[in-house]
């Protein structure tokens, strides 16, 4: 829904800026105590429902109430007039915009949701949006209509979008080729390759990385031992696995922000490819014979192939458990011992990420433990108004995590879109949000 539907106050630019959409301006009060926003006028939901304070304020008094982690920050939101509303912060923290500029604060009709209820809404979403929701069918199709309240006038130019799922990779790479689709999105290496071969525009960012994160919550888990933790990264030849796996879309990395991020730490050291080494860290750790290790992985990934590969050579035997995807996240959400091999975006702001992912109040990644005077480092790094600092004190929360190997870093995977050449205008990689785009602006040429 978000983008399409739904819309927020602000939106992210390509340098992670706020930019106006819903809220035209805003002041901050003394000391960042609080923030006021003046509303766009003339907004209507889908269903007629004028857009004013009152919707903002709906919103964000249920994300504080339901102790959402972005909006642990607000105080209140504070209705001035119907064009004006105002927030209060119980401390300023500098990924403050990251709660405001995407689907965490998108907004629906008070009126639906007075009239029907919650589950109404949830089931039927009415926003501001370009689109209005037609029907869903999980695992086949989501369609949206043109919204004819739309504020921006002559907008959106399309009729209809359809959000088809197809499964299969080689069932979408024939449905893209044979004209049936216009957008194919999140893919990776082989098929923005091959796809851009075949006369397909393609972009991409590198949102996040590619890496192996450790039961650490476990007391008994082999890989509480840091030495263990060093001597896979040691076992692991990343350069190859570029080479062989990359098609040009890997870029090697030594932590979890892409080296394309601001929050990127360019002084830190790296763990490069050495099984000799290796092997005398395992022998370090108590393992002169090796030791085995379970892996997790979504499906026949050929990731975690070549990593059981090279740990073998070390003289690791790794028992591999290939899962879909539902599987996947409930280990994330409950738990798991060994190994998972995950891919992660990250965002502008390391230790907001850090926290979200790994801190007190974590929804997934429960069998990560992050010391933690660690953890309390980046949280002060959030406290941190110049923009210097926090980025030194962002550095130093990466370089301690580093110390620690609290991950094996394999590199950063261009996650991208594949684009039919009569896609025009669709704003797709146009934000620092990979999932942003301009649904109102886009057509098809002929």
């Amino acid at each position: 829904m978000e983008w399409t539907v739904f819309e927020p106050l602000v939106k992210p630019d390509k340098q992670y800026n706020p930019t106006p959409w819903l809220a035209t301006s805003w002041e901050w009060g003394s000391n960042n105590q609080y923030i006021t926003f003046h509303l766009r006028q003339n907004v209507q939901f889908s269903d007629g429902t004028p857009f004013t304070s009152e919707a903002v304020k709906l919103s964000g008094d249920i994300a504080i109430q339901a102790k959402e982690a972005f909006a642990k920050q607000w105080a209140s939101w504070d209705i001035i007039d119907d064009n004006t509303i105002r927030l209060t912060l119980t401390q300023y923290q500098n990924d403050f915009w990251s709660g405001l500029m995407g689907i965490n604060m998108c907004f629906f009709s008070p009126t639906a949701y007075k009239t029907y209820g919650e589950d109404y809404v949830n089931d039927h979403p009415i926003g501001t949006g370009p689109f209005r929701f037609s029907s869903f069918e999980k695992d086949v199709s989501l369609k949206l209509v043109k919204n004819n309240n739309y504020w921006q006038t002559g907008k959106p130019y399309l009729d209809e979008l359809d959000f088809i799922t197809v499964a299969e990779t080689l069932t979408a790479q024939s449905t893209m080729q044979a004209g049936q689709g216009d957008v194919w999105a999140l893919q990776q290496g082989k098929t923005l390759y091959d796809m851009k071969n075949a006369g397909f525009n393609v972009v991409q960012d590198y949102g996040g990385s590619d890496f192996l994160m450790f039961d650490t919550a476990n007391p008994n888990s082999v890989t509480n031992d840091v030495r263990v933790r060093e001597a896979i990264e040691y076992a692991i030849d990343k350069d190859a696995m570029i080479k062989a796996l990359g098609y040009g879309y890997l870029m090697k990395t030594n932590q979890w922000s892409p080296p394309t991020n601001p929050s990127f730490n360019a002084n830190l050291p790296s763990r490069d490819y050495n099984p000799d080494k290796a092997k005398q860290l395992l022998t370090d750790a108590g393992y002169p014979n090796g030791l085995t290790v379970h892996l997790i992985t979504i499906g026949s990934n050929p990731e975690a192939l070549a990593v059981q590969q090279y740990l073998q050579a070390v003289g690791i035997t790794v028992n591999l458990e290939a899962v879909d995807n539902n599987k996947f996240w409930n280990y994330c959400m409950t738990g798991w011992t060994g190994i998972m091999n995950v891919g992660y975006a990250v965002g502008f702001n390391f230790p907001s990420a850090l926290i979200g992912y790994y801190g007190a109040d974590r929804v997934i990644d429960k069998s990560v433990k992050i010391p933690d005077d660690i953890l309390a480092k980046a949280q002060a790094a959030l406290l941190v108004q110049d923009p210097v600092a926090a980025k030194a004190a962002s550095d130093e929360v990466i370089k301690e995590l580093y110390d620690i190997c609290w991950e094996v870093f394999f590199y950063s995977n261009a996650m991208g879109f594949v684009i039919s050449p009569k896609v025009q205008d669709s704003g797709i990689e146009g934000f620092s949000d990979w999932s942003e785009w301009s649904p109102e602006n886009v057509w098809l040429s002929k």
